[in-house]
This record gives C-alpha cells, structure tokens and sequence, in this order.
C-alpha cells in the first residue's frame, strides 16, 4: 500500500506592521542627520563665510625676497678689499606687533597719559614708546631688548619707529605700524634665534631673515673710494640709480658702491614658504627662484701703492709738526696713470673703516660727529678746493703761451718785487725771493719758482681785459680748473676760477671788491687770490702737460665680472684734446726737472738723486688765518710719464718740506715695489 505524504503545517503570518516602523524610522533619522549636514553646510557657506574665509587667508604662502650676495671689489692686482660674511638679521613686521591700544586695560597711572596721547591721533596711529611705554609692542620691544638683545629698550624703540614715524605740520608725531619688515639687529647669533623660536608667542611679529653683511679686510684702506652701503631711503627711490627696487633694499650710498651698484647688488631670489593663522611656518619651504649674486668690480687702484699713499700723508703732516706748522692736520694724494686717466692710488687724510656703516654702535656715531671726527667722510682728494700755489705756474704759463703773451725762449724779468704799471692802487706784490734781479726764460722760471716772472703775464692779460672778455679765466678752464671732473665716483668739487662775472656775484653789494683788478690776474698767475682747485683736478691737469695735451677722464673701475664669466669693460674717453705746442711742452719740461734735479731746484734737496728722473713742481700757498699748504705736483719718468702725483698737505708749510718727501715715498713703491721705502727730509723757502 502506498501511504501517502503528510502535509506541511502552515505557520502564523508575518506582521508587517513593525517592518514598517522600523524603516520609517531609519527614513527619519537619515532625514535628520542630512539636514543637520545641510544645515551645517549652510552655516560654513553663508553664516560664517567671512570668517572662514579670512582664517583661509591666514593659512597662506608667502613669498619671501632673498638677498643676493653682493658682489667683491677688488684691486688691480685682484686683491680683495671688499667681500661679503653671511649674518642673520633680526626684523619686526609691523603688521603682527600688537598696535591696538586699550586705555581702559592699562594700570591706573597710565591711563590718563593714554587717553591724552590718542587723543589727537587719527585712526591707526599710535604714540611714540617713549610717550606711552604701556603700549603691547613696546613692552614686546623691551622685552626683546633686554632679554634677546641684551640693549636698552629704548634704542630698540628708536630702531624700530625710525622708518614708520610721521610728522605733521604741527609737530605731532606718531607711528603707522604697517610697511616692510623693519631691521633692529643687523646681527644675532643661533642662541638668539633659538630663543625667540622656542617663546614665540611672546616675540610676534619677530622674524629672522639670514644675509649678508659688508666686509673690509683692510679696514680704511681706500675707505673714500669703496663707500658704504645702507637701507636705501626716501628719497633714493627716486633715484634712477636705484630704479624698481624695493623701500627696504640695501644700496651703495658713496663710492664705487654706490656708482656701480646695479652691478654690484646682483638679483634678489624669491622663496615661498606655508604659514598657519598662527603665523607659524608650516612645512618645508622651496626656492622659486635663486638668487644671482652680484658683479665683482675690478678697480684701477692699486692696493699697496693706496696703503703707501695714505702713509705718506701721514708722514708729510709729521714733517710739517716738525718744521714748525702745528695747524696741519689733513691731506690728499692723488696717483693716475696720465695716458689713460686711471686712478692708482686716491687717498684721503682723516679716513675711517667703512665697517663701521655695518656695525653701527659708538664708531660710527664717531664717524658721522664730523665736528669731533675733523670730517673723515670728506673726501679731501676729490671734494676738496684750495688755492694750489706754485704748482699753478705750468697752467699760467700754458694760457700766456696759447694767448700769444710768450713764446719760445721768451725772457722776462724776475725781480724781488713787482708792481702794476697800471694798477692805480700799486700794491706791491712780493717774489719769495726777494733779493733776485735777474732775466729768465721760462724753465728757468719753473726750475727757482720765481714768481714775479709769472706777475707779469698775469698782468699781461689784465692789459687785454675788457668787461665782456677775459682771456686768462678762458684758457685755464680748459685744463678742467673751474668744473667738475667727470670721476667716475660722484661729488667731485668743481673749484674755482675767478672771472669779472664771478667776482661780480660773489661781491655784489661792495662797490669796491666786485670789480676786477690787475691783482686777480697776477694773484691768479701764482695760484693764489680766489683761485680754487682740487687735488684731482690739478693731478688730471698735470697730466695733458706731461702727455701731449690731452686731458684724461680719470676714473677708479675697470671692469666687472658677472657670476657667469661675462666681464663689462669700462671705457673712459679722454675730456678733450688741448692744442698745446711741442716746443712748450718741452719747454715746461725742462723747468720742473730742473726743479727737481738742478741745484737751485726747489725740491732737489728730496729728487736729486732720485731715478726714474722726475718732472715736478713744488708749491706753498697762503691760507690764512691759518699756516700755508704745501702742495708737490709731478710727474714721472719726466721723458716717458707713467705716473703722475699730486700730493697736498694742508696747512703744511713749504711744498718742498711736507709734500715732496710724501710723493717721493708713493714714487719710491711705484717704481721700486721690493726696496723699502724711505722717508727724505726735504728743505724748501720757496712759495
């Protein structure tokens, strides 16, 4: 039998109901939790934008500027005299100082003195430290001061407000705290930084940035001629020198550093670095673009003959104390190559370390007491103007020649004094020696420096003068005398070359002084009256006499070598060509060889046995109310000039004690660089 299958029980039905609820739910709470992130999304967009957006902000990258090394200046033989050493300086940003004031959150006492100091400022400005110490960014400037700095606060407030200080009318004074970073330390030491890192919420705004700072491994030696460099100022940014460059860049301010120095500063590099809303760098930071250091500037001068120079000077002021003149105190020495007009030695007397401008502190507030210091950044070889004596005569001579007043072995005489046929005052105007009674030519003249000879052809073109022409003043500026020699280093002197004009000018409310007379020529023909001249211009003028009459551009730069091996060369053409006669030249040639070698020579007593023979010209001109100065003018050897020297001792005395044995010792290393040099007493009567 077949049984059959049994059947499957059926089991309650499902309920569906709670499915339901359940899923409902589900539905409810995704439907919560998404609007709760719409909402939120909402909020971050619309209710707070402007203030995510501004803590976006905050977390930016920036680009920082990197200095780019400057480049060497160096001398003619490759000699470093200056380079660069790697520093760190210390820098406030002004915009993350704390400049807010609060007058109510400050102790009781300062309270008042705050709300009288803010009262007459306009918003944005606060008052000086000094005015209210109380300030947040004075008090994180003290700080810094004594715990970082180890200085007074109070010349850290200086440091600091100097650059943002504004001035009204009225005198009222405050501070902007906006604007580049400012330097209140040009140095620091990894302690130091280590420091301000590690406690940087109490130094905001603190922030270091690694350059470099000037070096001088010779200290003063040719101090007038490198300059100094500084952060450039106001007033320099107009200057098409400094064009496109930012307000916190440092630029040469004198000198070589300052003429050259869109090839000395080199290109600034860019690197960009993360900051959080703290203010704190955030990752590593990339180059954007490297820095290119600047040129190396090949100068003219020659290191050692500079450093003889400058001794010589020195030696030459000794030599005036010992004979007598106590007043002398300063001097110049100018050497160029007379062809070509470059300089090799151009030396001043006081001089300073240029250093100082890196350092600061108490020697440069030396430096910059010019009163106190007896003015070391004049440039007494460039900027200086003095009557130049005897060393006149070549000149005088030259302008007689050209104007058709003398000739080839024209004689005159030398007496011990002269008078003016036509001077209705007949003062008498005194020959040095005033024994003589002689007739001379004109080499003869220049050999014993006789001046009543060179008396006559200044009053020769006092003859000739009419009020619309004088000769004399024309022919002598052709020399360069009475303007600006184009030195390739700025503030160079122009002189002066007294004419009818000038002295109309100068002396225009005395009825008497203003007109020209016979004893502006004759005072003028032996470097003396209202004739000014510098050292350079005499040294340029002196070296169209020993050449063929051109007159040289002088300059210190040959050359600058860029960090790729492209080197600039500098060409300096000459200021012009003088038509000075052969005959002449010789002529004047004879006479200051004759001064320096000859018996009755005015300065054989250093020169006399002195090789390579030498061309030179002594010269002691009045300077009252203080001693004379001695001056010595030459060239050398006197048949193939190589060098010329002007040397000049102010208030020195007789040429031929003071300034001679000093251009003897600047010959003696030009000419003889392994003998050592000595020092010649020299004995001189002569003016």
């Amino acid at each position: 039998m077949f049984l059959q299958p049994q059947q499957p029980r059926r089991g309650p039905d499902q309920d569906k109901t709670g499915l339901a609820v359940r899923a409902a739910t589900l539905a409810i709470v995704a439907a919560v939790l998404f609007g709760i992130l719409l909402f939120r999304l909402w909020a971050l967009q619309v209710l707070r934008s402007d203030h995510y957006i501004a803590q976006a902000q905050s977390n930016e990258v920036r680009e920082i500027a990197i200095p780019a090394q400057r480049g060497r200046i160096v001398d003619s033989a490759g000699r470093t005299l200056v380079d660069n050493v790697g520093v760190i300086e210390l820098q406030i940003d002004p915009s993350k100082v704390g400049s807010n004031i609060d007058c109510a959150s400050m102790p009781v006492d300062a309270q008042t003195i705050c709300s009288n100091a803010m009262a007459d400022l306009p918003v944005g400005a606060v008052p000086l430290c000094k005015e209210l110490p109380e300030q947040a960014r004075c008090e994180e400037l003290s700080r810094l001061a004594r715990k970082v700095l180890k200085r007074k606060p109070a010349s850290v407030w200086n440091e600091y407000e100097k650059p943002l200080i504004t001035t009204e009318d009225s005198g009222l004074k405050y501070v902007i705290d906006a604007g580049p970073a400012v330097t209140v330390s040009d140095s620091v030491s990894e302690a130091q930084v280590a420091y301000v890192l590690e406690r940087r919420d109490q130094y905001p705004g603190v922030q270091f940035l690694r350059t470099y700072e000037r070096r001088y491994p010779f200290g003063p030696l040719a101090a007038n001629v490198l300059g100094y460099t500084g952060q450039i100022s106001q007033s320099e940014l107009n200057d098409p020198n400094f064009a496109g460059l930012p307000n916190d860049a440092v630029v040469g301010q004198s000198g070589v550093e300052y003429t050259y120095d869109q090839f000395l500063r080199g290109q600034a590099g860019v690197l960009s670095q993360s900051f959080d809303a703290a203010g704190r760098a955030v990752g590593q930071p990339y180059m954007v673009t490297p820095p290119i250091a600047g040129s190396t500037v090949h100068l003219t001068i020659d290191g050692n003959l500079q450093r003889v120079a400058q001794k010589a000077i020195v030696d030459g002021i000794n030599l005036a104390h010992a004979d007598g003149e106590t007043q002398s105190s300063e001097g110049a020495v100018v050497a160029m190559d007379p062809h070509s007009g470059a300089l090799l030695a151009l030396a001043s007397y006081p001089t300073y370390n240029p250093s100082v401008w890196a350092k600061g502190g108490k020697a440069l507030n030396w430096v910059l007491n010019q009163h106190n210091a007896n003015h070391p950044l004049f440039d007494r070889a460039t900027q200086g103007q003095y009557p130049p004596g005897s060393t006149f005569k070549p000149f005088t001579a030259a302008s007689g020649y050209e104007a058709g007043l003398i000739g080839t072995s024209t004689h005159l005489l030398c007496t011990g004094t002269y008078t003016s046929p036509i001077d209705q005052s007949k003062t008498v105007f005194k020959n040095w020696d005033t024994g003589i009674s002689a007739v001379i030519d004109l080499p003869k003249a220049l050999e014993i420096s006789c001046d009543s000879f060179f008396y006559r052809i200044g009053n020769a073109f006092y003859e000739r003068y009419t009020h619309a022409s004088e000769e004399f003043p024309v022919e002598l500026r052709k020399f360069g005398f009475g303007s600006a020699p184009p030195i390739d280093i700025t503030g160079a002197a122009m002189g002066v070359v007294p004419d009818p004009q000038w002295k109309e000018r100068t002396f225009g409310t005395d009825p008497i002084e203003r007109l020209w007379s016979p004893g502006d020529d004759i005072n003028m023909s032996i470097g003396q009256g209202n004739l000014l001249v510098s050292p350079l211009q005499l040294a340029t003028a002196y070296s169209a006499v020993a050449t063929d009459g051109t007159l040289p551009t002088p300059h210190v730069v040959a050359d600058a070598t860029d960090p790729s091996g492209h080197t600039k060369h500098f060409k300096f053409q000459p200021q012009r060509h003088l038509a000075l006669s052969s005959t002449f030249l010789a002529e004047v040639r004879q006479g200051l060889i004759g001064a320096s070698h000859a018996s009755d020579g005015t300065s054989t007593s250093v020169f006399g046995t002195f090789l390579p023979e030498v061309a030179g010209k002594t010269g002691t001109a009045e300077a009252p109310p203080k001693d004379p100065n001695a001056w010595y003018a030459c060239w050398a050897p006197a048949d193939n000039p190589k060098i010329v020297v002007v040397v000049l001792i102010a208030n020195g005395g007789h040429g031929g004690v003071a300034a001679a044995p000093a251009a003897r010792e600047v010959l003696q290393a030009y000419f003889h660089p392994h003998a050592q040099t000595t020092l010649v007493h020299g004995t001189d009567t002569s003016h």
